[in-house]
């Protein structure tokens, strides 16, 4: 379990697959009421960092939730302070910028350096602190891999470029 209270969690990391928090419910402690579901990551690719989530209040609302402002996040749910702490995704530019640019981590097609397709990204894993993801899950056919931030050159909303198969420490192949 993830507190935002940093003090208690010093030295602590959590991780999280991304699959594993999708549509979550989100709970305020304020309004003592659910607010919302996790409906979509956004991330920024420079860093490959997620800055927040869409929350999707009801049929007609969608709301950001900053990372930062997550007071706790397990397997069966987030909890924030206050529904206040959600904001119009058009009154934060980055989060603007992302949505406009279609910019979406899964699926994205994952090439190496000769250009050779090696997959489509299906999930990942990620701190829950520092929003850094760690490693990336493709799916290729049958062919399963999971390839570390390490290997990963650089990432446009269009792909992500990893070093060559054969430079590669940190990827394992799953069958």
């Amino acid at each position: 379990m993830f507190q935002n209270t940093r003090s208690n969690l010093i030295g602590v990391m959590t991780y999280f697959l991304y699959s594993n928090i999708k549509n979550l419910p989100v709970a305020s402690l304020a309004e003592s009421q659910k607010v919302g579901r996790l409906t979509k990551v956004l991330v920024d690719l420079d860093r490959l960092e997620i800055i927040g989530f869409l929350i999707r209040e009801n049929f007609f609302s969608i709301k950001f939730l900053s990372l930062a402002e997550i007071t706790e996040l397990d397997k069966r749910g987030v909890v924030i302070e206050s529904k206040e702490k959600l904001a119009r995704p058009d009154e934060i530019v980055r989060v603007q910028h992302i949505i406009q640019n279609g910019i979406e981590l899964i699926s994205l097609p994952v090439k190496t350096q000769n250009n050779k397709f090696i997959g489509r990204i299906t999930d990942f894993v990620f701190e829950s602190e520092s929003g850094k993801i760690l490693k990336f899950y493709l799916q290729f056919f049958l062919h399963s891999r999971i390839i570390s931030r390490a290997n990963v050159i650089r990432t446009t909303p269009q792909k992500m470029v990893v070093e060559n198969d054969s430079a590669m420490v940190g990827a394992s192949q799953l069958v």
